[in-house]
């Protein structure tokens, strides 16, 4: 998943030509970078893969930290696995 993390901060348009190949790991890249301005292309994959359940929990759960980088700019709690 870090092969698309990489591109992403270094050259972002290289990142987000990934993002259909590679939705699962796309969405993992843009919640760990929390880059806000990724947010369209990333909702863009839900209906391509709003049947998948692993993407739908990577994609939730990212969804929620970038949302709440917007409202709170402050880091919330975390889950130990």
């Amino acid at each position: 998943m870090r092969f698309i993390e990489a591109p992403l901060t270094t050259k972002g348009a290289t990142g987000v030509s990934f993002s259909s190949l590679y939705p699962y790991e796309f969405a993992w890249a843009v919640g760990r970078n929390k880059d806000v301005a990724l947010l369209p292309i990333l909702a863009s994959l839900f209906d391509n893969q709003s049947k998948d359940l692993d993407f739908l929990s990577i994609y939730v759960w990212h969804w929620g930290n970038l949302v709440r980088k917007i409202i709170f700019s402050e880091p919330g709690p975390t889950i130990a696995a």
